[in-house]
């Protein structure tokens, strides 16, 4: 029988928090450029957040996933095939990534940023590497049991944020049902709950098993669509290479970021699970230095605390 979460305990869980909160960051970093906004993001604001983890998780790519209906809207696919035919490709000239390659390949880049945030490199872990095949048959990795581990071991709750398929934290929920008292998880995909028509969403979509443990597991959760929320935090490339100046190693992963960014659209969407540089007052650096420190904590984007709080 698994743990039940009383109500009130729940509340309790899901309000807006006061200090700094314990933190791992679930990702699938080089999917899209967003996960390296919100990865510099918390490492630049230790008032906010207590980096505990980084944890990377699957992902996976084929032209059938670009083709069918889970992956894309029907607008976007109309974009996609567009820009496609821009480029003198063919939907089946779309790389084939498996879920394998796509963990490693994260795991890769975080070990790349930490090196380059200057954060200890003993809290990135590799997670699965596959998508669970039912809803009882977790996929046991290092960032699984790194996850069991240190919610344990901390007195209050550790706050999961999830922007990629939820692999690591279902897999974490069934191996360690404990941890429904232990986590908040705070996860980004798709659009709201009332959204009237069929849609689709790629964190979603590769891992159905997963978000349906975690739904059905009871344990604290904010959900944050990746449209009407996160997709309203937009930054163009201009912006990006005229406003962060100078060689701090955050300004320099954001730029290279956002070269290599295979999007051919005019802006990008920023980070889901975090704030943005672009709001925060004094880091607009035309003219003058990049900051290398954070900003002091009357700047920070609300948007950070936003993620913290029940979904309204």
């Amino acid at each position: 029988m698994r743990p039940a979460l009383a109500e009130g305990a729940r509340a309790v869980r899901l309000a807006p928090p006061e200090g700094p909160v314990d933190v791992v960051i679930d990702t699938d970093v080089t999917n899209e450029i967003d996960d390296q906004f919100a990865l510099v993001w918390a490492a630049l604001r230790p008032d906010r957040i207590r980096l505990r983890g980084l944890h990377a998780c699957p992902y996976a790519l084929s032209p059938d996933l670009v083709r069918g209906g889970a992956l894309l809207t029907g607008l976007d696919q109309r974009r996609t095939m567009g820009t496609l035919d821009r480029l003198g490709m063919t939907v089946d000239q779309i790389p084939v990534i498996e879920p394998a390659e796509g963990v490693a390949r994260a795991r890769a880049e975080l070990d790349s940023l930490c090196g380059r945030l200057g954060l200890d490199a003993g809290i990135v872990r590799t997670g699965a590497d596959r998508f669970l095949a039912s809803e009882d048959d977790p996929v046991v990795s290092e960032a699984t049991e790194h996850l069991i581990e240190t919610a344990r071991a901390l007195d209050g709750p550790l706050h999961v944020l999830a922007i990629g398929a939820a692999t690591n934290v279902a897999s974490a929920l069934l191996v360690a049902p404990d941890l429904v008292e232990r986590l908040v998880v705070v996860w980004t995909s798709a659009r709201p709950s009332f959204w009237p028509h069929t849609t689709a969403s790629y964190n979603l979509a590769q891992d159905l098993h997963a978000i349906r443990v975690v739904l059905d597991s009871g344990v604290p959760l904010v959900y944050l669509p990746g449209y009407y929320v996160g997709e309203k935090i937009r930054v163009t490339r201009p912006e990006v290479q005229d406003l962060v100046a100078g060689e701090a190693p955050w300004a320099t992963t954001w730029r290279s970021s956002t070269r290599a960014t295979p999007s051919t659209g005019s802006t990008m969407p920023v980070p889901r699970c975090s704030g943005t540089w672009s709001t925060w007052p004094g880091c607009s650096t035309r003219g003058g230095s990049p900051p290398t420190s954070p900003p002091p904590p009357d700047s920070a984007p609300t948007s950070g605390g936003s993620t913290m709080r029940p979904a309204r």
